[in-house]
């Protein structure tokens, strides 16, 4: 088990010019319930992961996708 997930979604990349399958990071909140359980200090780990913005990537050439489509 992960610490992450990927979200995926279609968005317009500009590198490769066309509409391309897109994915980002998303937080899996278990593993990280359970270490601050054990340990206390991860609790400041978990919430600086958290807070980080994650941004939507292209599948194909891996930059920055600003805007997305359902």
């Amino acid at each position: 088990m992960g610490f992450t997930r990927f979200e995926e979604g279609t968005g317009y990349c500009g590198r490769c010019l066309r509409q391309v399958a897109v994915y980002r990071p998303k937080i899996r909140h278990v593993p990280h319930l359970l270490l601050t359980l054990l340990t206390g200090f991860w609790a400041i780990l978990w919430i600086r992961d958290a807070r980080k913005g994650h941004e939507w990537r292209c599948l194909d050439c891996g930059a920055t996708v600003y805007k997305t489509m359902s």
